[in-house]
């Protein structure tokens, strides 16, 4: 794990970018990789204790839940791209896409 990836350097659960005028070259990428970054740190997490069968105490547990991108000028690409990173997410409890560029077409590309 990069030195990084650790619990004092992961203490956001709610990020909100909304009302930002994010672009799908400005964001899709990085939010993507924002996910699975975070992603990544609570599996390890998991798999770190479930070789002694047991579950990591609550506070080591952190990470993004809830994401705000609304009013944004996400399209198409974004719509791809965090459909990608939220194929291996778990942990995200909230994702906030109002009033974007997405058009259905685009929104079951992240299903």
């Amino acid at each position: 794990m990069p030195a990084f990836c650790n619990p004092s350097k992961l203490p956001i659960e709610e990020l909100n970018l909304a009302c930002n005028g994010l672009t799908d070259n400005e964001c899709g990428t990085i939010i993507s990789k924002i996910l699975i970054h975070h992603c990544e740190y609570r599996d390890e997490i998991y798999w770190k204790y479930g070789l002694r069968n047991e579950m990591p105490p609550i506070e080591q547990i952190r990470g993004l839940k809830l994401l705000d991108l609304s009013f944004n000028k996400l399209g198409e690409k974004a719509a791809y791209t965090l459909g990608r990173a939220l194929v291996v997410d778990r942990y995200l409890m909230a994702l906030n896409l109002r009033s974007n560029l997405i058009e259905n077409s685009h929104a079951e590309e992240m299903i």
